[in-house]
């Protein structure tokens, strides 16, 4: 089995800890033994590194813009504009001195910057909360 994982930036994974926990607690049993990255969806297939790509730009536009609220999958939230990337992640059976589980995460494929074309788009400056001007 495929997944399409997001690999997050180190900063959150404190939040991802934390996810894993309560699923485990919650009655997940394998919960503990993910990686830290977040499981978007399960694939046929591993996607190809073009493919990645425009996925990658797809939830960089929505997560800049708002669009998904800032949850790309339902229990996971994307941690603010930190950098992150794809992967593909599959789960191998290893054998010979004992029965294991090897999660496996292939080549990253970075997120795009949403700044880096159109210094425009940054974010203003935090400035005095609304409705408080003194």
């Amino acid at each position: 089995m495929y997944w399409l994982a997001l690999v997050p930036h180190r900063d959150c994974l404190k939040k991802i800890r934390a996810e894993k926990e309560r699923r485990f607690f919650a009655g997940d049993p394998l919960a503990l033994s993910f990686p830290d990255v977040y499981p978007l969806m399960t694939l046929d297939a591993p996607l190809g590194r073009e493919t990645l790509k425009q996925f990658a730009a797809g939830l960089r536009a929505a997560s800049f813009e708002g669009e998904t609220g800032g949850k790309p999958a339902e229990g996971y939230v994307l941690c603010g504009s930190k950098h992150a990337a794809l992967a593909n992640m599959t789960l191998d059976v290893t054998k010979g001195g004992g029965f294991g589980l090897v999660w496996r995460i292939g080549p990253l494929v970075w997120l795009p910057n949403p700044y880096a074309r159109d210094k425009r788009r940054r974010p203003p400056e935090p400035g005095p909360e609304p409705g408080n001007d003194g």
